[in-house]
């Protein structure tokens, strides 16, 4: 009995573990496709692979920056 239990406890971390990894690698391409579409209209190129090595933290960093600058961008379009 004990084994049996043990084995649905592993499989229970083994199932939330995994729920945590597609937690993380969905927010993560959230914010690397916000960054990439943000480049885009900023006329910057960032490269897919380059961006997923970078933490989770360091690109909600960077698309914070972009945010500001895109913004800009888009109210000096927009006074034209």
């Amino acid at each position: 009995m004990f084994q049996s239990g043990h084995a649905l406890n592993v499989q229970g971390k083994d199932k939330r573990m995994n729920e945590e990894k597609h937690d993380l690698e969905s927010a993560k391409m959230t914010v690397v496709c916000n960054i990439q579409a943000m480049c885009v209209a900023l006329g910057v190129e960032k490269d897919f692979d380059e961006l997923w090595a970078i933490s989770l933290d360091e690109l909600r960093e960077l698309q914070d920056k972009l945010v500001k600058q895109y913004n800009e961008t888009i109210n000096r379009k927009d006074k034209r």
